[in-house]
């Protein structure tokens, strides 16, 4: 089966063209890493409730993917060609091929970042023993998937990394009052009335009050850190001092609530061309 290479700019999918023996190299990569990607792992249902190992993978069966995808892949000369000089936010690199006889698409997930753009500042390319100034703008690609769509369901490894590019969150299960309480019982988190937030608790919330929890954000970073990047998105979160130690004040209205848990699930980004701000997966402009 022929294989096809798109990346997903903001909240479209562009087609990448490349070149007949780039399209062979690229095959053999995206191949080889599938393999790595699925090879002797245990396949374990996602509810966002359980933290896999290295002989795991997460999976969700009859993954209903957008119909963009799949249409993509099984006719690459629809989407625009993507446009490295124009393009903006570039959230994955992917590929996919598409079986007839089945009716399946398959498609091989890459996550990207700004960090693998060779535009900005001074690039060096190796020319034997010497480096050579890069002129031209390109891109990196990762060394392994983020995820792969497959037999109607889609594998991965990291709610993250697969969320900033499928929109997975409701697949998470609500947590329950018990498990928001040991949210907000945080040592890091200061909650002047529990009740008021409980008050304000939807199915939303309780997806991402679960997300918190697995993820274990609030023991990875600290209440300075959540403030200080969290000004970055326009977004005022406060921090005192309880008995000498710095906490970040859990608001009680319902918006404030949701901006917090948005911005602790990493569901704001900078898009890596222009600087424009977005929240994830609605891909609504911040500023």
């Amino acid at each position: 089966m022929a294989m096809h290479f798109f990346a997903i700019v903001g909240d479209e999918i562009k087609r990448v063209r490349v070149d007949s023996a780039t399209q062979k190299t690229l095959t053999a990569m995206f191949t080889d890493q599938s393999q790595v990607f699925l090879d002797q792992r245990s396949k374990v249902a996602f509810d966002g409730s359980y933290n896999i190992d290295e002989t795991e993978i997460y999976e969700i069966d009859d993954f209903d993917i957008d119909s963009e995808f799949v249409d993509a892949i099984k006719q690459p000369q629809g989407p625009a060609d993507f446009d490295l000089k124009n393009d903006d936010h570039i959230k994955s690199i992917f590929a996919g091929e598409y079986d007839k006889k089945s009716d399946q698409a398959t498609i091989f997930f890459q996550s990207f970042n700004k960090g693998r753009l060779l535009k900005k500042g001074f690039t060096l390319l190796g020319d034997g023993t010497s480096l050579k100034e890069n002129k031209k703008p390109g891109i990196t690609l990762d060394t392994k998937l983020a995820g792969v769509f497959v037999d109607g369901a889609l594998v991965f490894r990291n709610y993250r990394n697969m969320n900033s590019i499928v929109d997975i969150s409701t697949f998470y299960n609500e947590a329950t009052n018990e498990q928001i309480d040991e949210v907000l019982d945080h040592d890091r988190l200061l909650v002047s009335d529990a009740k008021a937030v409980h008050e304000h608790v939807d199915s939303w919330m309780r997806r991402r009050f679960t997300a918190v929890l697995q993820s274990g954000v609030l023991d990875k970073v600290t209440p300075r850190q959540i403030s200080s990047r969290a000004r970055k998105y326009g977004l005022m979160v406060e921090r005192k001092k309880v008995d000498d130690k710095d906490t970040v004040v859990f608001p009680t209205e319902k918006k404030e609530i949701k901006n917090l848990l948005t911005f602790l699930n990493e569901g704001y980004f900078e898009g890596e061309l222009t600087g424009t701000l977005f929240q994830t997966n609605s891909q609504r402009k911040l500023g």
